[in-house]
């Protein structure tokens, strides 16, 4: 897992990718559940923050 000294300045590029600049330092490189990095969980499922009925009106109205 890698983090970085300002997250605020990495910029999305797609879905869920984001590139570094100089602002935001060099990555930090770790393993899991050291530092301030999070976990990975195999066979688990990610609960969505999607609002679907407000996509599906979204995708009528356009």
């Amino acid at each position: 897992m890698a983090n970085f000294d300002n997250v605020e300045v990495l910029t999305e590029v797609g879905r869920s990718q984001l590139i570094e600049f100089v602002e935001s330092g060099a990555p930090v490189i770790a393993g899991t559940n050291s530092g301030n990095l999070g976990s990975i969980r195999s066979s688990s499922l990610e609960k969505s923050n999607v609002d679907l009925a407000q996509q599906f009106v979204n995708l009528i109205v356009r």
